[in-house]
């Protein structure tokens, strides 16, 4: 049905992650439409406009242009 899509269009991907407790995720953005189920314990997720991209500082290399340089636990407000 509709409502248990993960969008329009041609399936790109399906990826699941599993963590052990306390795992953090850097800064990030997902090229394809997600579904967030936490099954257990709490996770803090932070969305950001899309405009906000430069000043989030998206790494260069083609591997990880998805990944931000920015560290959130220790942020540059000089830079």
């Amino acid at each position: 049905p509709d409502y248990c899509s993960l969008g329009q269009g041609q399936l790109e991907a399906v990826n699941a992650w599993f963590g052990p407790k306390a795992t953090v995720t850097p800064l990030h953005h997902d090229p394809h439409h997600n579904l967030l189920a936490q099954v257990v314990g709490q996770k803090y997720v932070r969305l950001y406009a899309p405009q906000d991209n430069a000043a989030l500082y998206p790494c260069e290399d083609h591997l990880t242009q998805n990944s931000s340089q920015v560290d959130l636990d220790a942020v540059d407000n000089e830079r």
